[in-house]
């Protein structure tokens, strides 16, 4: 079984390779799970951030929570669909410098 960090590597090499299609990427479950559980870490840190720091709201927003998910869930998922292209137009343009420059742009450890 793959952890946590191993899954998501999988999910990355896997919607960043330029032999795929969009419908690959579509039908690909891991890019939703991948965009559901960041838009919720995302938007869950916002939300508690703001209570915290903010002297009027000392509550958690959950309506402020669920558009802020909703809205980051689209916009990763579009995300998604715009590296694609961008590994697709690489490929195309520098297909034996593919890797190099697809790893540089991405991977910052």
């Amino acid at each position: 079984m793959e952890n946590f960090f191993q899954y998501f590597t999988r999910i990355y090499f896997e919607t960043t390779d330029h032999t795929k299609t969009i419908q690959d990427l579509l039908k690909n479950p891991g890019i939703y799970v991948s965009s559901l559980f960041h838009s919720i870490l995302y938007a869950g840190i916002f939300v508690f951030l703001k209570s915290y720091f903010s002297p009027k709201h000392k509550e958690y927003d959950v309506n402020l929570f669920l558009k802020l998910s909703k809205f980051l869930f689209f916009l990763m998922l579009i995300g998604y669909i715009a590296r694609f292209y961008r590994i697709k137009a690489i490929a195309k343009q520098a297909p034996m410098r593919y890797m190099i420059l697809r790893d540089t742009a991405y991977f910052r450890f």
